[in-house]
Order: C-alpha cells, then structure tokens, then sequence
C-alpha cells in the first residue's frame, strides 16, 4: 500500500516539470486540431473523427489513401518532434532520480516483473505463425483489389488496411470475407428487426451481467451517464467508464447507435463499471484499481466475446439458424473478422511499445526516430510506408498515445487476457465445443469465480489473482490460438492452395 502511494517518477525540480507539462500540453493541442485538407481546396479538410475515420472505412482509392495517410503525419509529426524529444529528456530525468533507468523501467514496473519484454515478447512468438498466415492471406486478397501496389512477397502498404494506423484491419473485411456470398452475421439488421433502441443496449448488458451473479446497475447510473450524443452542446464522443470517488457511482460516457459495435462497446464499458463497483466495495481507496493495467481492459472484452457471437445473439433471435454447410462458413467469416480486429492488434501493440522502450533507454536516439519506428513495423506488422520517410518525419506522433504519453503495452496484455478469461469462465460454465461458440451468460458458478477476481482490485500480485480465475499464474496465448482453432486450420490450407509466399521479404 505505501509502495502504490509513493512510487513516482517525477522530477524533483519544479521547473522541469512544468516545462514538460507546457510541452505536453502543447504537442496534445497540435494533434486535436490536426486536419487534412484537400489539394487545391483549403476549406475542404478532414478531421480525424469522422472524417479520416470514415475515408479509411470505405475509400478503396489508393491514391486518396495516401493522400489521407501521409497528410494526417505530415499535420502532426514534424509539428511535434522537438517537444517530443524534450519531453522524453524530462521524464528520463525524473525516472532516474527516483532510481529507476529510465521511464519505460518506471512504466513495466506496473506488471511488477522484472523481465516484461521477455514475457511479451514469449507470447508474441506463439502468437507469430498464426499472423503470419493471416497477413499473407490479407496481402493476397489486397492484391486482387491493388493490383502491383501490393508485392505478394512483401509488407503490405500500411494505407491499405482500413484504419489510419493499420492497428485494427476490420474495415477491410469486404475484401478479405473467405465466403462472400455467405452472410456473417448480419447483426444490424437483426438488431433494426427486432427495433432495438439504444437505451435496450445498455439493458441487455445490464441483463447479461446479472445473469451470471453481478449487481444491477445503480440507479444514478441510468440517472448520471451520457448514452447517446447530446443535442444542446458539443462533447468528446469517445466511449469511456468512470468511477466517481463514491462506491457506487459509476458512469459512461458515449453517443451509442444500434449496430454491433456498439453492442460490443456497451458490453465492454459496462465491465469497467462492474469492476469499479466491485472493488469500491471490497479495497480501501490505495487498491481501488485493475490488478494491473491490462486487466481493466480485458473485463469488459471478456463479456463482448461471450455476447458477439453466434451462440449468444441466436439466443437474442437476432440471427437465424442456418444449414450445417453454411454455419461452417458463417463460422469461418466471423472468426476472420474477428482476427482482423484482434489478432491484426497484437503486433501492432508490440512494434509501438518496443519502440518506445528503445527511445527511452536509448538504443533508439533522436537521429533515427522515425527509421526505428518503421523497423519495428516491419519487423512484428510486415507493413511499410506507402511513401517514402525521413527523419524530417514524425510518424510516431500520428498516434494519440505517443502524443500524449500514455502507456501502451496494456492493450496488448488486455488482448492476451481477455482469451483466458473467457476460457476459464467458458469451462466453469460447462461449454463443450468450439470455443469461439461459447455463451457464459446464465452461469452463476461462472459469475461467482469472475466476481471473485474483480473485487480483488490491486490488492494482489495480478499473478495471484489470474490464478483466482484461470488456475494459472502467467499470461498465455493458448486460449487464443484455441479460439481461432478453426480459423487458423482454413488459413494453412488456403494459403497452401493459393501458393501465398509466409512472410515477407
């Protein structure tokens, strides 16, 4: 307890610290006005919400995407990099006054392990075959769509991928669907039949929860949060939970729709809340938080895969049956979707903290930022610039949590976790069979072994209470691969069939 009080990494001179605050305060001000505009047309510019968003979704112009994707760095990093640089000089200042080596040592000390890079670097290894074969198919399927802007022996074109970042590939799932004359799921409209409203989302969460023997949502819940988008002001849109100070007022805030997404998004904020509420009341206010900074993330996830999946939203009678043939082909387009957006993340995680631990021990200096970065894409990603860069360039920057400094690696450990939780509760339920296909909800045994592990907040080494759950005392990437077990068969033979090259050159 007094540990969690007094660990800090703050320099001890005032001055320093209120010159970093300036600089932070300034690069984050740069990056929420970044705006893209269009050649010759000054006042036709994007933002990155919705703009940048919604151009990356849908436009399949390779020329509009690189246009997009090289003005958006080009608004930021060279903007940026000198107060970024300073600022790291700053932290690493602060970090060894208070004996650590540098700030990326003070940031792993949240896992309290001495060799985090090795443990996530470990799990990256046996989770690498089973990218390699999904990027090689991705690549083959971009190829149909690009033609020679995409080398079948290569890295993919890292504007090509659906998202600003190439960090989540969902959005080019129209063009990689392994059948596309078999639908998914058709989530929407299922949801549109049964006249969905978005307040009924936040009940099916708040149902799926109780289910399984968590509390209701209090009432200031219902009373206190932002559901969907005001009409009388302007508010930041980005879905989040918050836990007030008080032991059960807890919140989100968001500007939900109905569609899948948001589905998923309310499952997930939702887990936050339980989290807090159990916590608040069973730790003193020093262990009110996540075990460690990836558990809070995979809480939510955890619940989403057992509700965004056939099982479960048959259940709902938002799907229909279908045939033995094509649920084997329904099966394959959803887990593919599914990877497209979390195993697609794994290395995209990996290449942006491991660079950043570099820069702060180091082995990455200022004069090769931006060749470090694109090193590390290469390397866990197998992506590449679509135009060429320079150290003149930034292109870390063009990611919020670089620009503001915010750790990383938890969404990685968040992604690993979420697998083995929902393993763990699948088998506590009693589930049989694929994994993918599991529905917890209803399972009071489930629930009491998950409730268990949310109330006992940071109070314990996160080992001690992965343990409480899974039986286990380290992370693993089994239950993942177990997960995509289908997927992955389909990829090896597809990619056999094909002749697509693993790797890249």
């Amino acid at each position: 307890m007094i540990r969690s009080i007094r660990k800090t990494s703050s320099c001890k001179e005032p001055a320093l610290r209120k010159e970093a605050v300036l600089k932070r305060n300034r690069i984050t001000a740069i990056y929420s006005k970044a705006k893209v505009c269009r050649p010759n047309h000054p006042h036709k510019c994007l933002m990155y919400e919705p703009g940048l968003i919604n151009l990356f979704a849908k436009s399949r112009n390779y020329s509009e995407l690189v246009w997009a994707w090289k003005g958006w760095r080009d608004a930021i990093g060279p903007k940026i990099r000198t107060d970024w640089e300073r600022i790291i000089q700053i932290k690493n200042i602060g970090a060894r006054e208070n004996g650590y080596h540098d700030e990326g040592a003070y940031w792993r000390l949240n896992y309290e392990l001495t060799d985090l890079q090795q443990v996530v670097n470990k799990l990256w290894d046996e989770l690498r075959p089973f990218y390699l074969q999904l990027h090689s198919y991705v690549r083959y399927k971009l190829y149909q769509e690009y033609g020679t802007h995409v080398n079948l022996t290569g890295p993919i074109p890292a504007n090509i991928l659906g998202e600003i970042w190439a960090m989540s590939w969902l959005n080019i799932y129209d063009i990689t669907k392994p059948y596309p004359n078999v639908n998914a799921f058709q989530v929407n409209k299922g949801m549109k039949e049964k006249n969905y409203t978005t307040h009924d989302l936040f009940v099916l969460a708040d149902n799926f929860y109780q289910s399984i023997g968590l509390p209701a949502m209090p009432k200031t819940f219902w009373e206190l949060s932002m559901f969907t988008r005001p009409k009388n002001r302007s508010v930041v849109c980005y879905a989040s939970a918050w836990n007030l100070g008080h032991k059960t007022d807890v919140r989100v805030k968001m500007c939900a729709v109905v569609n899948a997404n948001y589905l998923y998004t309310v499952h997930h904020e939702m887990g936050h809340c339980q989290y807090y509420l159990a916590y608040n009341e069973a730790q003193p206010p020093e262990f009110r938080a996540g075990a460690n900074s990836g558990f809070h993330e995979a809480i939510g996830d955890t619940a989403a895969l057992s509700v965004i999946n056939p099982t479960h939203l048959k259940k709902l009678g938002i799907l229909k049956e279908v045939d033995s043939n094509t649920k084997y082909q329904q099966n394959i387009n959803f887990l593919l979707r599914r990877a497209l957006e979390k195993v697609a993340f794994f290395p995209f995680a990996l290449s942006l903290e491991n660079w950043r631990w570099d820069v702060f021990s180091g082995k990455i200096t200022d004069k090769n930022l931006n060749a470090g970065w694109w090193e590390k894409k290469l390397k866990y990603q197998g992506i590449k610039p679509p135009v060429p860069r320079s150290e003149h360039d930034f292109d870390p920057g063009s990611k919020y949590h670089v620009t503001s400094g915010t750790p990383y690696i938890r969404y990685f450990v968040a992604h690993i976790l979420e697998f083995q939780f929902y393993e763990s509760l699948c088998k506590l339920a009693g589930h049989k069979g694929d994994l993918h296909l599991c529905d917890f909800q209803g399972s009071k045994v489930a629930g009491k072994k998950f409730r268990d592990l949310l109330a006992m907040g940071s109070s314990k080494h996160w080992s001690d209470t992965l343990h409480k759950l899974t039986g286990s005392c380290r992370m693993e990437a089994g239950s993942t691969l177990r997960f995509f077990k289908p997927l992955r068969k389909w990829l090896e033979k597809e990619n056999k069939r094909l002749g697509n090259k693993i790797g890249w050159d």
